[in-house]
């Protein structure tokens, strides 16, 4: 049997640790963002939308180490599997900050605020069918 990196091993684990923790913040504000909505049709308002975005953010780096790590742990005949694991989570992620970071910074300035058809997370819009195609089809 080959040797296992343990360095990717640990690593791993961190990345898994990583998104533990952020994403149990993630519900515990998504539930808190839910919990004071004014109306049912309403989104989720501020402060509690902009700390989802900046958790978004910082989970998915980790998700890429975290599906790295498993690559190099994989038994070499699985490899392929683990690979396009792998790039589907790259995929993931450039889209997801693709995303999320332009709603975060820039969705706000008039200039941008203007255009619904392509910053609000409501249908349709550019960045909600973009986070449909991150998270329905690129996530493994």
């Amino acid at each position: 049997m080959p040797q296992q990196n343990t360095s990717a091993g640990t690593i791993g684990q961190w990345a898994a640790m990583m998104q533990v923790v952020l994403q149990t913040l993630y519900a515990g504000v998504t539930i808190i963002g839910l919990a004071t909505l004014p109306a049912p049709d309403v989104q989720i308002q501020d402060p509690w939308f902009t700390l989802m975005e900046l958790l978004i953010l910082l989970m998915i780096p980790s998700l890429v180490v975290l599906a790295a790590a498993f690559h190099e742990w994989v038994p070499p005949r699985n490899r392929v599997f683990s690979l396009a694991s792998l790039i589907f989570m790259a995929g993931l992620v450039v889209v997801t900050a693709l995303v999320h970071f332009p709603v975060l910074t820039l969705s706000r300035l008039t200039p941008f605020s203007a255009h619904p058809e392509v910053f609000a997370f409501t249908w349709p819009s550019v960045v909600y069918a973009a986070d449909i195609l991150a998270w329905d089809v690129f996530f493994p």
